[in-house]
């Protein structure tokens, strides 16, 4: 910004969605790579699945394995944040805190996920989306999603959502804390009780 550059200046020799900016690999309980999310800019999102056999990335996930992203470190913690994408995960860990996302964000909840959260309090964050062309709001769409999936199975679930922006790393970014965060309440709080 002080030079006066755009992000397309650092890739004029690269059409908008070719330059990988950064890789995000979802692992086993042990470490082993499972998927990869690249993000590209700037902002399109490619998954990718290991094959153990070759050593490999292929460019679909087929029958790969799904967990939750940087399970190794939520399965050692007692309390842990979902947020929205692996960046904002990325931005809670660089401030201590242990967090997880879903490969393609909380919509994309499947039933096996479960099991990681059992006991665990679990503080999610939606992203607060503008409303697209038909007034659906993703992130918080989300929300009921999840916290169907984890009643009774979760010690705890808060929900939150930044009233400073996108998501926890505008945030963060912003200056702000995590205490900076308002807890999410709406009417499907009342259906979900």
């Amino acid at each position: 910004a002080a030079l006066g550059l755009e992000m397309s200046d650092l890739f004029s020799a690269t059409r908008a969605g070719d330059a990988v900016v950064d890789a995000y690999v979802y692992t086993d309980e042990q470490g082993e790579p499972l998927t990869r999310v690249l993000r590209t800019w700037p902002k399109g999102f490619t998954q990718e699945s290991w094959n153990t056999r070759t050593s490999t990335w292929k460019s679909f996930l087929g029958n790969a394995r799904r967990v939750p992203y940087r399970l190794p470190d939520l399965l050692a913690a007692d309390h842990v944040w979902i947020v929205e994408g692996e960046k904002d995960v990325e931005s809670l860990a660089r401030v201590g805190v242990v967090a997880t996302t879903l490969l393609g964000g909380a919509g994309k909840w499947r039933e096996e996920y479960a099991q990681y959260f059992r006991g665990r309090h679990v503080e999610f964050v939606a992203d607060n989306d503008e409303p697209d062309a038909r007034g659906h709001r993703p992130g918080i769409e989300g929300v009921l999603k999840i916290k169907n999936a984890l009643r009774g199975v979760a010690g705890g679930l808060d929900v939150w959502i930044n009233p400073h922006g996108k998501d926890v790393t505008d945030l963060l970014g912003a200056g702000f804390g995590l205490g900076d965060l308002e807890r999410y309440v709406t009417a499907t709080d009342e259906l979900f009780e």
